[in-house]
């Protein structure tokens, strides 16, 4: 009985501190003395001297404080062979816009060092899941992210030479127009009462609920910043019938100061897009102006060029093969004011 606790209590792992448990305890230190902190928290001499020395790299480290224990690869050094080639590989890859997964970095590993892949499997319990979970961690200490996958038909190489080519047409015939008179309208699309993911259910039982649809409700918000940072009020298309009234108790309160819409589907049609430009824009329209918008079918009608041209505002639309990449670029965006033109970066 002695042998077998003795034998699990040598196996105890020392628990290492995270980096906002440092910081912590540097400030604490900072704050009193180095003694009093360590007779506060219990830790080592030496490694609270450290963390007051390194409290500023720690504090300007970009990553998640509360899940990281260290600012860089630190601790021992990797067991993979061509590990600087294999980075250096995946990162290629990315740059090549493909989608990377465990099996590229398998495939590398083989092409010339099968032997070491065989014997680091047949000295372990669960060859292949360990050999996945080492390159898992080999990633993530060497600055990769699991994320998910950002679609699109373009590369990234030919969406920045229609932004720059667009830039060049947007300055060249509006050379002197100056960024309290643009206007960029985007719009998002907003999804609320979904039924959740996971839920919390009875061990051993049912997980089913009454109510899961997956668009349950949905409204529009049509967003527009001026070229000097200042927001104008939002557009909401709520979902109901075109023209109808509005209930205030639907919600607990609706924003005061901007607009409300309602249309069947909660779309952009033509209608809701002659209602934006005579009840949301006109009222900021006071010199020659430009708005930029994406190339939908409701902002490109003759009826609406021609209501927009008669206050003197020019409508330029997005290229139908970039529109984010340009609406998006063209000013910084919604939740933050910037002066600098995201075009050419003047």
């Amino acid at each position: 009985m002695s042998q077998h606790h003795q034998s699990a209590t040598s196996a105890t792992h020392r628990k290492r501190p995270t980096l906002a448990q440092k910081l912590s305890v540097a400030r604490l230190a900072e704050a009193t003395s180095v003694r009093n902190a360590i007779v506060t928290t219990g830790c080592v001499e030496s490694c609270v001297r450290d963390w007051v020395r390194d409290k500023s790299m720690m504090a300007e480290f970009k990553g998640s404080k509360t899940r990281k224990k260290n600012t860089g690869a630190c601790g021992g050094k990797t067991i993979l062979p061509d590990s600087h080639e294999l980075v250096t590989h995946i990162k290629d890859l990315r740059r090549q816009e493909v989608a990377t997964t465990s099996a590229h970095m398998m495939l590398f590993l083989r092409d010339g060092n099968m032997p070491w892949i065989e014997e680091y499997m047949a000295t372990r319990k669960s060859g292949y899941s360990s050999l996945l979970r080492l390159l898992q961690h080999f990633m993530d200490r060497h600055g990769f992210s699991r994320q998910r996958v950002c679609r699109q038909k373009k590369t990234q190489v030919d969406l920045e030479e229609t932004r720059i080519a667009f830039g060049k047409q947007f300055h060249s015939h509006h050379p002197d127009v100056t960024m309290d008179c643009v206007f960029n309208a985007d719009e998002t699309g907003l999804t609320y009462d979904m039924c959740p993911n996971t839920i919390w259910a009875i061990r051993g039982g049912g997980s089913y609920v009454a109510n899961s649809k997956t668009h349950s409700y949905r409204m529009i918000a049509l967003l527009t910043v001026r070229g000097d940072g200042v927001k104008l009020p939002i557009l909401f298309v709520i979902r109901g019938a075109a023209g109808g009234v509005i209930e205030y108790n639907e919600f607990d309160d609706y924003p005061p100061g901007h607009h409300f819409a309602m249309q069947e589907k909660a779309w952009m049609n033509g209608t809701v897009w002659k209602f934006y430009l005579r009840d949301a824009l006109a009222e900021h329209i006071e010199n020659p102006s430009v708005l930029l918008v994406d190339n939908f079918d409701s902002h490109v009608t003759k009826a609406t060029e021609l209501l927009v041209k008669s206050w003197g505002v020019n409508c330029i639309h997005c290229p139908r093969t970039a529109p984010h990449i340009v609406s998006h670029w063209m000013f910084p965006s919604w939740g933050r004011s910037n002066n600098t033109c995201a075009i050419c970066g003047c």
